[in-house]
């Protein structure tokens, strides 16, 4: 049985291996327009999932760890 991830949750591994990234990361990633991920990390940023970089407007770098449950907690307080 294959387990399906939340796209959320695989964009978010996917940028894990990033030191820091921004909206272009997430374009080239997700294969989306500019607004579409910037709508994402402000989605992100509310969430507590993603904070930016001081000093460097538009980065931003990973707040949470990749634990599967941790993710669906953080997905359930967001939806709720």
């Amino acid at each position: 049985m294959h387990k399906f991830l939340d796209p959320d949750e695989e964009l978010l591994q996917a940028l894990a291996s990033e030191p820091q990234f921004g909206p272009s990361k997430i374009q080239r990633l997700a294969h989306w327009g500019y607004n579409r991920a910037a709508r994402k990390i402000e989605e992100w940023l509310v969430a507590g999932k993603i904070k930016p970089v001081e000093g460097k407007p538009y980065l931003y770098v990973l707040c949470v760890d990749f634990n599967p449950a941790t993710l669906a907690n953080l997905n359930a307080e967001v939806s709720n």
